[in-house]
């Protein structure tokens, strides 16, 4: 039977991380995967890449914290005008005030603004304490991105284990496209992600000095927008000796990002912390030998396609890049890995029936 379903997707236009784009596949999934439903996305304004009916409650800018408030005031007066069947929060914060008969779902990315609040402004992280026990307990389902995030949630609230539903992201490559454009001529590692003190980017800098002698036309890239207590990231590449060949490409098109992906030498992802990793999976995309941090989301993406050191020691890192980089047989044999699991982890499909009924 059809069911009415509404997503509060706010991030596909506030955000332009992970978040966004874990939204944005999910509710493209969602609605190719299970086509018999009706389906709308609440908005603050209009969203070109919608492929569902879309409701605008709009942020009056003019009103202080009123992003927020509307999620009690505004938001759920519209919903139950519409008396849908499934309201999907898509960003942790949601969705309240709705009538008693009205599913309730949440999409839990991470728990880094309660277990890691030294990564976080004051504000979120108390936003999240206060209302996240709430939103937890009134869910009748949890969404996460990872099997990781998942243990997060039922260690933080045992209470939730029989709520949680694993959905992984998928990515969509360019691909040929990409292999018919002028290629790129310098020699480069590339990361991708924001700068924050999470991304660990200091270690990453660090190890690319130590090699940057012995490898006198590698260059590293840093794609992402500057984030919060990122200062210390462009302290250290300002007093670097080797600072113009560490390249700030700040937040880009998706295009051109995939243009860098695809002429990349190699891909680094030094993270702290992960609830999932969408680059690492674009990465294994694009088949590049991968070297990660040693944490648990990026061991469930990869399995044994990456090389992986201690997140901690900038010294395994440069060890392990030098030793990638100075062998052939290893680049190739890192490139077909991560093909290979690529394939295997984009072969996962939706498996939330309970949500949305018989899949097509």
């Amino acid at each position: 039977m059809s069911k009415r379903i509404v997503f509060l997707a706010d991030c596909l236009v506030t955000q332009k991380a992970g978040i966004h784009y874990y939204a944005k596949q999910f509710i493209e999934r969602v609605v190719a995967q299970y086509p018999d439903n009706q389906y709308y996305t609440l908005l603050p304004h209009p969203y070109s890449g919608s492929q569902t009916k879309e409701i605008i409650v709009p942020i009056k800018g003019y009103i202080p914290m009123h992003y927020r408030l509307r999620s009690f005031t505004s938001i759920p007066k519209k919903i139950n005008k519409l008396k849908p069947d499934l309201v999907i929060e898509m960003a942790h914060f949601g969705p309240f005030g709705l009538a008693q008969n009205i599913k309730r779902a949440t999409v839990i990315h991470d728990l880094t603004p309660i277990l890691y609040p030294e990564w976080h402004d004051r504000t979120s992280h108390y936003v999240h304490k206060l209302f996240l026990p709430r939103i937890l307990k009134n869910a009748d389902h949890l969404i996460v991105n990872s099997v990781k995030t998942a243990d997060d949630l039922k260690s933080y609230d045992p209470e939730t284990t029989d709520k949680i539903l694993v959905a992984y992201p998928q990515i969509n490559t360019i691909g040929e496209n990409i292999k018919s454009s002028t290629n790129n001529s310098s020699r480069y590692i590339l990361t991708v992600g924001t700068i924050e003190p999470r991304k660990n980017y200091e270690k990453l800098i660090l190890a690319f000095e130590k090699i940057a002698t012995e490898f006198k036309d590698l260059e590293l890239k840093i794609v992402g927008y500057k984030g919060w207590k990122s200062k210390a990231v462009f302290n250290l590449i300002e007093q670097s000796q080797y600072k113009s060949r560490i390249h700030l490409e700040g937040y880009t098109t998706e295009e051109r990002l995939q243009k860098l992906y695809h002429h990349a030498h190699a891909f680094v992802y030094p993270s702290h912390y992960e609830g999932f990793g969408l680059p690492v999976l674009e990465a294994l995309g694009h088949g590049l030998p991968l070297v990660c941090s040693e944490i648990p989301t990026s061991r469930e993406i990869c399995q044994d396609a990456a090389i992986y050191f201690d997140k901690d020691d900038e010294n395994d890192l440069a060890q392990k890049l030098a030793h990638l980089l100075s062998s052939p047989n290893e680049m190739a044999e890192k490139k077909s890995a991560s093909r290979n699991q690529y394939t295997t982890f984009s072969s996962k499909k939706l498996e939330l029936d309970l949500l949305f009924g018989s899949s097509s």
